[in-house]
């Protein structure tokens, strides 16, 4: 619970830092942009989910932001392809959130998030296990 009382303290300042402390390499910029454009295209998560060239393109702007770098473990395409097409109710749930709405009850979709979150977390871990 108190990863979700922090995430939803700083709540407001999120959609600033965006806008003014990140600073994107090109690259990555390019990559989030063509992700949000494809994403905005297809229309919905659910045909997102479905769009190998959306998921591929969302695997590539994590990637290029370091989420395979400081601890963080970005998994292999296809199995970060296959752990979003588990999870599609869940991340469908969350469709049409957005994070500067003055109305977001942001405790339930911190709740949601963080569920989601750690389910994948411990479905990853048994994945691995199962493997070995």
């Amino acid at each position: 619970m108190q990863r979700i009382d922090e995430l939803c303290r700083g709540i407001e300042t999120y959609p600033r830092y965006l806008q003014e402390g990140m600073s994107l390499s090109s690259e990555q910029l390019r990559l989030h942009v063509k992700t949000i454009d494809l994403r905005f295209r297809l229309g919905s998560v659910e045909a997102a989910l479905e769009s190998d060239d959306f998921i591929r393109y969302l695997w590539l702007t994590l990637r290029a932001w370091g989420l395979n770098a400081r601890g963080a473990r970005l998994l292999p395409l296809e199995d970060f392809k296959q752990t979003l097409i588990d999870h599609r109710d869940q991340i469908s749930e969350l469709d049409g959130v957005k994070i500067d709405d003055a109305d977001l009850p942001v405790r339930s979709i911190a709740l949601k998030l963080w569920r989601l979150v750690d389910e994948i977390r411990g479905f990853e871990g048994r994945k691995s296990r199962s493997f070995r």
